[in-house]
């Protein structure tokens, strides 16, 4: 069912590929979308590096499934990876669904010269993937210094009362107190 559309081998033999207003360099698996390189995993790069061998015909979730992550591969893995390139994608139109066939690109890729110059992300999962480092490492020091000024403000205004008494056997066997301090 996937027959091959003529991509140009200049777009096969291209280290970066343009697709609308995405560029993906294939060998250092960046992607520069929206102001940002953003370094994509292993799987996710193969996924779209096919996508772009295939250009704007079909590629079947089998053939994706088979190429990219072999015997260990699971519908679920490749649906979350074509999630992760349209979301870092952003408003950009990178990949449509194919009902019941696939994936395929939304644009005709073609060779670009190089990314331009920007910062580099990398692509994070768990529970702060949606936020940029910046920001939690942002978090983790306001709560240290929070910490640090709650501990200083409960030593300079918080007096404890503390009674030392101090206390002596005398021959007899009684406890006679010696001292008393507050």
């Amino acid at each position: 069912m996937n027959t091959q559309a003529p991509i140009s081998a200049t777009v096969r033999g291209s280290r970066c590929v343009s697709i609308g207003e995405v560029i993906f360099d294939r060998d250092r698996s960046l992607l520069a979308a929206n102001g940002d390189s953003i370094r994509l995993e292993p799987k996710v790069a193969g996924v779209l590096s096919i996508l772009i061998d295939h250009g704007t015909t079909p590629v079947t979730r089998d053939e994706l499934l088979d190429r990219v992550w072999g015997e260990e591969g699971s519908d679920e893995a490749l649906t979350q990876a074509v999630s992760r390139l349209r979301r870092i994608a952003g408003p950009a139109d990178l990949i449509v669904t194919v009902p019941r066939v696939g994936y395929q690109l939304a644009t005709v890729p073609v060779p670009a010269g190089s990314l331009p110059r920007r910062n580099v992300t990398r692509l994070r999962s768990g529970p702060f993937r949606h936020v940029r480092a910046s920001h939690v490492y942002s978090f983790a020091a306001g709560a240290a210094s929070m910490a640090f000024v709650a501990t200083l403000l409960f030593a300079v205004f918080i007096k404890r009362e503390v009674n030392i008494e101090t206390f002596e056997t005398v021959p007899g066997g009684e406890l006679v107190q010696v001292s008393q301090e507050r």
